[in-house]
């Protein structure tokens, strides 16, 4: 499963069910040194909603939710994601509701340059996505790195967009 931005993830689930996000890429891109960020980026975002872009046992599958995930970035190009207060994301698909409840953290190597945000490295060895699907347990078995996102920035308020992924987020 791919992680997008900090939210959903795409791959293979432990029951054996395939969900990738529409167009996503599963390359991970190497470590490379701490870069500068954005200065308006710098500190603490709430998210406040999420939308994402699936296509899940190969039907397109659009999850909302998330709200309460953070995100902490430094001015040295490190930015951890914190699940501790994230709602689930959920979706209908074929009268089955699908539910993604991550818990964890990530911490992410990124860089900026204009409004464009490119992750180069992620931890995930302290974060799980579990959930369920139509009342069956599912379990993310692997992630893989976000593709590059745009961002907008205010002295209160984040947006961030990738190919398939949107999210909102306040200061704090």
């Amino acid at each position: 499963m791919k992680q997008t931005r900090r939210g959903i993830l795409a791959g293979t689930l432990a029951a054996g069910v395939l969900f990738a996000p529409v167009g996503a890429s599963a390359a991970l891109a190497a470590r490379s040194a701490p870069s500068a960020v954005n200065a308006c980026l710098v500190g603490r975002w709430s998210e406040t909603r999420e939308r994402d872009a699936f296509l899940f046992n190969g039907a397109p599958v659009i999850l909302t939710g998330g709200a309460g995930r953070t995100l902490r970035f430094s001015p040295h190009g490190t930015e951890i994601t914190s699940y501790a207060n994230a709602q689930p994301l959920t979706a209908t698909l074929a009268d089955q509701q699908l539910e993604l409840d991550p818990a964890g953290t990530v911490a992410y190597r990124m860089r900026t340059a204009g409004n464009r945000l490119t992750f180069e490295s992620a931890d995930y060895s302290r974060s799980i996505m579990s959930g369920s699907y139509g009342g069956r347990p599912i379990t993310l078995a692997s992630q893989t790195l976000p593709g590059p996102e745009r961002f907008s920035c205010s002295a209160t308020r984040l947006t961030e967009r990738g190919a398939d992924y949107r999210a909102s987020f306040k200061r704090g």
